[in-house]
Protein backbone atom coordinates (compact mmCIF):
# COMPACT_ATOMS: atom_id res chain seq x y z
CA UNK A 1 0.00 0.00 0.00
CA UNK A 2 1.49 3.37 -0.81
CA UNK A 3 2.09 5.99 1.82
CA UNK A 4 0.22 9.07 1.41
CA UNK A 5 2.90 11.52 2.68
CA UNK A 6 3.34 14.77 0.36
CA UNK A 7 6.03 13.44 -2.32
CA UNK A 8 9.89 14.47 -2.09
CA UNK A 9 11.76 15.46 -5.42
CA UNK A 10 8.74 16.07 -7.48
CA UNK A 11 10.54 18.28 -10.21
CA UNK A 12 8.30 21.81 -11.03
CA UNK A 13 6.25 23.04 -9.03
CA UNK A 14 3.24 21.29 -9.57
CA UNK A 15 0.24 21.16 -7.44
CA UNK A 16 -1.03 17.74 -6.17
CA UNK A 17 -3.78 17.91 -8.56
CA UNK A 18 -1.96 18.53 -11.64
CA UNK A 19 0.08 16.19 -10.60
CA UNK A 20 -2.07 13.49 -10.72
CA UNK A 21 -3.36 14.57 -13.86
CA UNK A 22 -0.02 14.85 -15.60
CA UNK A 23 0.15 11.07 -14.48
CA UNK A 24 -2.98 9.76 -15.62
CA UNK A 25 -2.06 12.16 -18.85
CA UNK A 26 1.27 9.89 -19.50
CA UNK A 27 -0.02 6.58 -18.42
CA UNK A 28 -2.77 7.16 -21.41
CA UNK A 29 -0.80 8.25 -23.97
CA UNK A 30 1.51 5.36 -22.98
CA UNK A 31 -0.96 2.43 -22.69
CA UNK A 32 -2.39 3.86 -25.83
CA UNK A 33 1.21 3.54 -27.39
CA UNK A 34 2.71 0.72 -26.12
CA UNK A 35 0.10 -1.38 -24.11
CA UNK A 36 -0.12 -1.45 -20.41
CA UNK A 37 2.41 -4.59 -19.85
CA UNK A 38 4.69 -2.77 -22.16
CA UNK A 39 4.99 0.43 -20.26
CA UNK A 40 7.00 0.95 -16.49
CA UNK A 41 5.87 3.27 -13.62
CA UNK A 42 9.51 4.38 -14.84
CA UNK A 43 8.16 5.48 -18.31
CA UNK A 44 5.15 6.71 -16.71
CA UNK A 45 6.97 9.72 -14.55
CA UNK A 46 9.42 10.22 -17.10
CA UNK A 47 6.89 11.56 -19.42
CA UNK A 48 4.93 13.30 -16.68
CA UNK A 49 8.36 15.20 -15.64
CA UNK A 50 8.25 13.97 -11.99
CA UNK A 51 9.70 11.51 -9.46
CA UNK A 52 8.80 7.89 -8.59
CA UNK A 53 7.87 9.48 -5.68
CA UNK A 54 5.18 11.66 -7.34
CA UNK A 55 3.84 8.30 -8.51
CA UNK A 56 3.60 6.01 -5.49
CA UNK A 57 2.18 9.22 -3.28
CA UNK A 58 -0.64 9.36 -5.60
CA UNK A 59 -1.25 5.59 -7.12
CA UNK A 60 -0.11 1.91 -5.43
CA UNK A 61 0.25 0.45 -9.02
CA UNK A 62 0.07 1.43 -12.49
CA UNK A 63 -3.03 -0.69 -12.46
CA UNK A 64 -4.28 1.66 -10.21
CA UNK A 65 -3.96 4.66 -13.14
CA UNK A 66 -5.50 2.00 -15.43
CA UNK A 67 -8.49 1.08 -13.48
CA UNK A 68 -8.97 4.97 -12.94
CA UNK A 69 -8.96 5.64 -16.65
CA UNK A 70 -11.24 2.82 -17.16
CA UNK A 71 -13.71 4.00 -14.44
CA UNK A 72 -13.40 7.88 -15.36
CA UNK A 73 -14.90 6.72 -19.04
CA UNK A 74 -17.66 4.69 -17.33
CA UNK A 75 -18.84 6.76 -15.06
CA UNK A 76 -18.83 9.76 -17.22
CA UNK A 77 -21.21 7.55 -19.49
CA UNK A 78 -23.55 6.25 -16.63
CA UNK A 79 -24.01 9.86 -15.92
CA UNK A 80 -25.02 10.50 -19.21
CA UNK A 81 -27.49 8.04 -19.53
CA UNK A 82 -28.96 9.15 -16.08
CA UNK A 83 -29.36 12.38 -17.66
CA UNK A 84 -30.94 11.68 -20.67
CA UNK A 85 -33.63 9.18 -19.11
CA UNK A 86 -34.39 12.12 -16.39
CA UNK A 87 -34.94 14.78 -19.14
CA UNK A 88 -36.32 12.85 -21.94
CA UNK A 89 -39.79 10.82 -21.16
CA UNK A 90 -40.14 8.77 -24.36
CA UNK A 91 -37.55 5.71 -24.98
CA UNK A 92 -37.13 6.30 -28.98
CA UNK A 93 -35.84 9.91 -27.81
CA UNK A 94 -33.75 8.81 -25.03
CA UNK A 95 -31.98 5.76 -26.89
CA UNK A 96 -31.64 8.26 -29.85
CA UNK A 97 -29.70 10.73 -27.30
CA UNK A 98 -27.78 7.61 -25.79
CA UNK A 99 -26.63 6.68 -29.10
CA UNK A 100 -25.69 10.59 -30.16
CA UNK A 101 -23.76 11.24 -26.51
CA UNK A 102 -22.26 7.87 -26.59
CA UNK A 103 -20.53 8.21 -30.20
CA UNK A 104 -19.53 12.26 -29.99
CA UNK A 105 -18.08 10.99 -26.65
CA UNK A 106 -15.87 8.24 -28.39
CA UNK A 107 -14.98 10.86 -31.06
CA UNK A 108 -13.63 12.91 -28.05
CA UNK A 109 -11.80 10.57 -26.31
CA UNK A 110 -10.65 8.02 -29.14
CA UNK A 111 -7.24 7.31 -27.21
CA UNK A 112 -9.42 6.70 -23.61
CA UNK A 113 -11.41 4.23 -25.32
CA UNK A 114 -8.98 2.79 -27.44
CA UNK A 115 -7.62 1.86 -24.05
CA UNK A 116 -10.41 0.80 -22.40
CA UNK A 117 -11.19 -1.67 -25.05
CA UNK A 118 -7.37 -2.85 -25.50
CA UNK A 119 -6.08 -3.07 -22.15
CA UNK A 120 -9.11 -3.84 -19.70
CA UNK A 121 -8.42 -7.73 -18.76
CA UNK A 122 -5.05 -6.11 -17.47
CA UNK A 123 -6.97 -5.66 -14.40
CA UNK A 124 -7.16 -8.18 -12.28
CA UNK A 125 -8.79 -8.59 -8.68
CA UNK A 126 -11.12 -5.68 -6.59
CA UNK A 127 -10.60 -3.80 -9.75
CA UNK A 128 -11.91 -6.37 -12.36
CA UNK A 129 -14.79 -6.55 -10.65
CA UNK A 130 -15.20 -2.86 -9.86
CA UNK A 131 -15.09 -2.20 -13.75
CA UNK A 132 -17.36 -5.27 -14.82
CA UNK A 133 -20.06 -4.33 -12.15
CA UNK A 134 -19.99 -0.31 -13.70
CA UNK A 135 -20.17 -2.01 -17.20
CA UNK A 136 -22.75 -3.83 -16.17
CA UNK A 137 -24.75 -1.04 -14.81
CA UNK A 138 -24.46 0.38 -17.90
CA UNK A 139 -25.80 -2.30 -20.23
CA UNK A 140 -28.60 -2.91 -17.54
CA UNK A 141 -29.62 0.73 -18.24
CA UNK A 142 -29.39 1.02 -21.89
CA UNK A 143 -31.82 -2.48 -21.73
CA UNK A 144 -33.92 -0.40 -19.57
CA UNK A 145 -34.79 1.95 -22.21
CA UNK A 146 -35.17 -1.28 -24.73
CA UNK A 147 -37.43 -2.79 -22.71
CA UNK A 148 -39.30 0.20 -22.10
CA UNK A 149 -39.29 0.94 -26.15
CA UNK A 150 -40.97 -2.62 -26.96
CA UNK A 151 -43.82 -2.46 -23.80
CA UNK A 152 -44.86 0.73 -25.47
CA UNK A 153 -44.91 0.03 -29.00
CA UNK A 154 -42.22 1.92 -30.05
CA UNK A 155 -39.59 -0.42 -30.87
CA UNK A 156 -40.68 -4.18 -32.58
CA UNK A 157 -41.74 -6.60 -30.57
CA UNK A 158 -39.19 -9.12 -31.88
CA UNK A 159 -36.72 -7.07 -30.51
CA UNK A 160 -34.25 -8.84 -28.22
CA UNK A 161 -32.74 -6.53 -26.30
CA UNK A 162 -29.55 -7.49 -25.05
CA UNK A 163 -29.29 -8.02 -28.99
CA UNK A 164 -29.60 -4.82 -29.89
CA UNK A 165 -28.10 -3.15 -26.69
CA UNK A 166 -24.52 -5.19 -27.85
CA UNK A 167 -25.44 -3.65 -31.36
CA UNK A 168 -25.69 -0.26 -30.64
CA UNK A 169 -22.61 -0.30 -28.14
CA UNK A 170 -20.20 -2.36 -30.37
CA UNK A 171 -21.41 0.06 -33.21
CA UNK A 172 -20.97 3.59 -30.91
CA UNK A 173 -17.40 2.09 -29.29
CA UNK A 174 -16.06 0.84 -32.87
CA UNK A 175 -16.00 4.72 -33.96
CA UNK A 176 -12.97 5.18 -32.04
CA UNK A 177 -11.05 2.89 -34.88
CA UNK A 178 -12.16 5.09 -37.66
CA UNK A 179 -12.94 8.50 -36.64
CA UNK A 180 -10.58 11.09 -36.87
CA UNK A 181 -11.15 14.86 -35.92
CA UNK A 182 -9.83 16.42 -39.68
CA UNK A 183 -12.03 13.74 -41.52
CA UNK A 184 -14.79 15.81 -43.49
CA UNK A 185 -18.02 14.58 -41.93
CA UNK A 186 -17.99 16.42 -38.49
CA UNK A 187 -18.75 14.24 -35.20
CA UNK A 188 -22.01 15.55 -34.75
CA UNK A 189 -22.93 14.01 -38.37
CA UNK A 190 -21.55 10.85 -37.32
CA UNK A 191 -23.41 10.91 -34.55
CA UNK A 192 -26.77 11.63 -36.07
CA UNK A 193 -26.61 9.44 -38.59
CA UNK A 194 -26.04 6.32 -36.67
CA UNK A 195 -28.67 7.12 -34.24
CA UNK A 196 -31.05 7.33 -37.03
CA UNK A 197 -29.38 3.71 -38.22
CA UNK A 198 -29.98 2.07 -34.94
CA UNK A 199 -33.16 3.56 -34.61
CA UNK A 200 -34.50 2.39 -38.03
CA UNK A 201 -34.01 -0.31 -37.15
CA UNK A 202 -36.11 -0.64 -33.88
CA UNK A 203 -38.79 1.33 -34.45
CA UNK A 204 -42.29 0.45 -35.67
CA UNK A 205 -43.34 1.43 -38.98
Amino acid sequence: MATRTEPRGTRGSHDPEQTRRLLIDSALALFSDRGFHGTSVQEIVERAHVTKGAFYHHFDSKEDVLALIHERFLDAWRASLERIVAELASPADQLREAIRESVLAVARHRQQVAVFFQERRCLTGRRALEVDRKRDAIDRAMDAIVHAGVEQGLFDRRTTARVAVLGIVGMSAWVHQWYRPEDPMPADRVADELAALALDGLLVR
